[in-house]
């Protein structure tokens, strides 16, 4: 039988994944003692898309590809578009 809930499916995808302290941006900025803009961008926008410092929201990366907020003074500017 499967049991493969939303849930766990959730955690299965980041379990084969590098550990959310690897790929989140917004906790990557708040723990590293160099800042920059780039890591800033990815920051903001990993956090207008639910990723927070406890949190990684699964599919952040593909929702700022999509992102389709062109007032945002980021949008030009927005990491990972194709």
């Amino acid at each position: 039988m499967n049991d493969l809930t939303p849930t766990t499916l959730i955690k299965f995808e980041s379990d084969k994944t590098k550990p959310p302290t690897a790929t989140n941006p917004v906790e990557k900025w708040f723990k590293s003692d160099k800042k920059s803009r780039t890591l800033a961008i990815k920051a903001k926008c990993s956090e207008c898309m639910g990723c927070t410092v406890d949190h990684r929201e699964v599919g952040f990366i593909e929702s700022i590809r999509a992102c389709s907020s062109s007032g945002c003074p980021l949008h030009q500017v927005r990491p990972y578009r194709a």
